[in-house]
């Protein structure tokens, strides 16, 4: 399962950095979006390489039953099937974090940019 960290110390320490990839996860709640996340700021996780990208959505939704779509550097939208480790291969930015951006709304309408994401 994914595990938040409170520092990039804290996502390297004591574990294989093959088995598991570094994603910053930022909520969209400021795009005029109707997806009702409780906070706005970044978060960052620890998740594993082979976990598909609809379980991630899952974690990243708890008991929500809301629509969630999840947005990477690359625009284009992955398949849910696909492992996360594929997706941080395409869109892993130079800091070394995969960045993924949330929101209830499924249009890519200048969102990176708003939230001032490298392209």
């Amino acid at each position: 399962m994914a595990e938040e960290c409170s520092s990039r110390n804290d996502c390297s320490q004591g574990i294989d950095q093959w088995s598991f990839k570094q994603v910053r996860v930022e909520n969209a709640v400021g795009t005029g979006s109707e997806f009702d996340g409780t906070d706005s700021d970044e978060k960052k996780f620890l998740i594993p390489s082979d976990m598909l990208l609809r379980k991630f959505v899952q974690f990243l939704r708890g008991y929500s039953r809301k629509p969630m779509f999840v947005f990477f550097k690359n625009t284009t939208q992955p398949p849910t099937g696909v492992l996360m480790s594929a997706i941080d291969e395409e869109n892993k930015d130079s800091d070394g974090y995969l960045h993924v951006i949330y929101s209830g709304n499924d249009h890519l309408s200048g969102l990176f940019e708003e939230l001032k994401l490298s392209s």
